[in-house]
């Protein structure tokens, strides 16, 4: 058998396995196996056939796991594929292949398998050859643009880069000392880096230097053309971030509270960073001030760090809404509390809990209503659709909107119901009714509201616009449906946080615990759109979920057992499909849409058990959605009026529904005119005749969800 043929074939069989263990564990047969097929394997064949493998996941896992049991030495492999593949190609296969398996690094010395050999998705060394390497490429390389993406290798390295210090605090003495693999020695040495940091520190907590004038510095660094002040500069940051776990050691905060307050007032830290620093803040400022010495000056760290970037809180209402609800803040300083509240014009408090009165008033008369008619009582509608069998003169807070415009009270409601405050619960064909949600009762013992209104930050589907911006920045046009990495989806959203709505997307709430969120997010729609190449049918959309879920089921448990934490990845697909739609990629919204409503529909099903079974008609049907029913299910769930302007464009475009009659002429009809199968609502049909020639194909899977759905109604009732 020709070598290359063997070859072929174990990054085939490779390929199809889902798992990283999987991957590693086949990956050490193959390796023996290619050590007996190929002429002077031990002699350096085998090592070029890893550095010149097309396939960078097999290259990278074969070659781990050689470099864990001795058969080559991981540093001198990265240059060798750096020189056969280039370096912009090696960069970007260290970042993807470090965000899908960062998180299971292990140290060689505790991973001794069968006849000794290493077994292992990442070792800690070969972890930190990646980073030290990651840590060397020049900037010219670094700002390069991600093939289909907005964001630079540059950006993406340091995400990762922090994830990994975060996860493994003590892989900087792996990353900073100079080991045997590291054969050449690089212009600027990490520990040379590291003493150059240092001494900035020392000159500000030495009074040498103010912290002002160390961020104007840090400024200069983080945009200059140097490649050893860029190293600084990271350097910096990120031992300032390390040392957050100690602050509370310290003898005094404040001048350590300046310098991570302008770090933020200066937007050197953005993106995910961002997000960590003013974590950082908020948790230190919920510290009570009197609890204890290390509390206090936690305490007022938190107060230095914030007055510093006070100016900027407007940006970030969510992040104010949790400031001010913080007790003893509003006991001590209330003026400064405030003075954040006097910033937030949005605070919609008064009116939310108006809004759930007269919910409550309706609900008294035996009624149901939409979310729709809800709003339009509010508003004070006399309208005979919306009062009808309705006693309005009975009805508390009827009107109270009335001063509003459409699309503020809209505004509203849609916030509401995606904080949770109200709840829409699916009710036959036509109607979702409306309810107290899980958060109403906060609302009503104390919580703040807040909402971005459409007035300060909504944008429509401007193609000039479009076509201006991509033009200003030389970034290449997306082909429609192509998906990009979330993270670096991610990153596009945060960045234009400030200009550009973020659609319900709480970048507040994302702590650095959640950032697995991201790395599961990422994971599944790259296994879905994987399995629809080789499905090649619209049809099998309810397969290609399941290979995602099946394949990320282990590696990401903590997430799908995690209902909240799978709500932050919801908000992420529903924010970026908003834009998408806004931009005129519809694919790629249709794409957001379908794993959304998976998730949700997984969350009501599973995680809290308010729902028999998966409905597939309604994610079906968000997959190849027409235009009306796609723009409707974005805007019903994001916070803001972003679709309202798309969606009266859309509103008269017929919906369409799934015959589920393969042998069906027109299996897209009207939706209107479809119906489910009685028993177990989990297909659709456009006439009796179609239902009665798919009976025998469907009555198996309609028997067993018919039995499930029947159990489930059983329970609930006797709950």
């Amino acid at each position: 058998i020709s070598p290359n043929t063997v070859v072929a074939a174990c990054v085939e069989a490779f390929k199809v396995l889902p798992t990283a263990e999987e991957r590693a564990e086949v990956v050490a047969f193959q390796c023996n196996l290619l050590r007996k097929s190929l002429p002077n394997a031990d002699n350096g064949a085998l090592q070029q056939v890893v550095s010149g493998s097309k396939d960078a996941d097999f290259a990278y896992t074969l070659a781990c796991y050689m470099a864990d049991n001795g058969l080559l030495d991981f540093t001198n492999w990265l240059s060798e594929r750096t020189n056969n593949v280039g370096k912009a190609a090696v960069t970007l296969q260290s970042i993807v292949f470090l965000t899908r398996t960062y998180n299971k690094a292990k140290l060689r010395s505790t991973a001794q398998g069968d006849g000794d050999s290493v077994k292992l998705v990442l070792s800690w060394e070969n972890l930190a050859s990646m980073l030290r390497m990651l840590t060397m490429v020049d900037n010219e390389t670094m700002s390069q643009v991600i093939p289909n993406t907005d964001t630079t290798l540059g950006s993406q390295g340091k995400i990762i880069l922090e994830r990994c210090l975060q996860m493994y605090p003590n892989i900087a003495t792996l990353t900073n000392f100079s080991s045997s693999n590291n054969a050449n020695s690089p212009p600027n040495q990490p520990d040379e880096i590291e003493e150059a940091a240092n001494a900035y520190f020392q000159k500000i907590y030495a009074s040498e230097e103010s912290a002002r004038e160390v961020v104007e510095m840090l400024k200069r660094f983080k945009t200059s053309g140097s490649s050893r002040e860029n190293d600084i500069f990271a350097c910096m940051i990120h031992n300032l971030f390390d040392e957050y776990r100690f602050f509370s050691k310290y003898k005094e905060l404040r001048i350590t509270g300046i310098l991570f307050g302008l770090l933020i007032k200066e937007q050197l830290v953005s993106s995910i960073t961002l997000g960590i620093a003013l974590r950082y803040v908020l948790e230190a400022l919920r510290k009570p001030p009197n609890q204890s010495p290390q509390s206090g000056k936690m305490f007022r760290f938190g107060m230095f760090a914030l007055e510093q970037f006070k100016e900027r809180l407007h940006e970030w209402p969510q992040y104010c809404s949790h400031i001010v609800q913080i007790g003893h803040l509003r006991e001590g300083y209330a003026a400064l509390v405030g003075e954040i509240e006097t910033a937030m014009d949005d605070n919609v408090t008064n009116e939310t809990r108006e809004i759930l009165q007269l919910l409550s008033s309706i609900k008294s008369q035996n009624r149901n209503i939409t979310l729709v008619n809800l709003s339009e009582l509010w508003r004070g509608s006399t309208n005979k659709q919306h009062t009808k069998f309705l006693q309005t003169n009975l009805l508390s807070g009827y009107g109270g909107g009335s001063k509003l415009n459409k699309a503020d009270v809209d505004q509203i409601m849609h916030s509401l119901v995606f904080e949770n405050i109200l709840e829409e619960t699916a009710h036959g064909f036509t109607a979702d009714y409306v309810q107290p949600g899980s958060e109403a009762q906060s609302v009503l013992t104390g919580r703040q509201v807040f909402v971005r209104f459409a007035k300060k930050q909504k944008q429509g589907p401007d193609k000039t616009a479009t076509t201006k911006k991509k033009d200003d920045n030389n970034d290449n046009d997306t082909t429609s449906g192509q998906h990009q990495p979330l993270a670096a989806q991610m990153e596009q959203v945060e960045n234009n946080y400030k200009t550009k709505c973020p659609h319900g997307f709480d970048i507040d709430r994302l702590s650095m615990a959640d950032v697995i969120c991201a790395d599961f997010a990422d994971a599944f729609q790259n296994i879905f759109h994987e399995t629809r190449k080789d499905i090649r049918m619209k049809v099998k959309v309810p397969d290609c979920l399941q290979s995602a879920h099946n394949a990320t089921l282990d590696r990401f448990a903590e997430v799908w057992n995690d209902s909240a934490k799978m709500e932050i990845a919801i908000s992420f697909y529903l924010s970026n499909g908003t834009q998408r739609i806004l931009e005129g990629e519809y694919d790629h919204a249709r794409d957001c849409a379908v794993f959304a409503r998976y998730m949700e529909q997984y969350i009501a099903v599973v995680l809290h058990q308010t729902q028999a079974v998966m409905n597939w008609p309604k994610i079906n049907e968000v997959y190849d959605a027409d235009l009306h029913t796609l723009v409707k299910f974005f805007r019903k769930r994001i916070p803001c009026c972003c679709l309202d302007e798309k969606y009266e464009e859309v509103k008269d475009v017929t919906k369409m529904g799934y015959c589920y009659n393969s042998k069906c002429n027109l299996p897209r009809v009207e939706r209107s005119k479809t119906m489910y199968c009685d028993r177990c609502r989990s297909v659709t049909y456009c006439s009796p005749e179609c239902q009665e020639a798919h009976w025998s194909t469907h009555m198996p899977v309609c028997n067993t969800k018919a039995a499930v759905k029947a159990k489930f109604d059983t329970k609930q009732q006797n709950a």
